[in-house]
């Protein structure tokens, strides 16, 4: 259970990496 408990918050982790990196790459598309 551990194990997928990690797996699960890293997936969390590169989901909210990737929606930043998405959201900074927009931002910078409308400057």
């Amino acid at each position: 259970p551990n194990e997928a408990m990690e797996q699960e918050s890293n997936r969390y982790k590169f989901r909210k990496f990737k929606s930043s990196k998405e959201a900074s790459v927009a931002l910078q598309l409308r400057m």
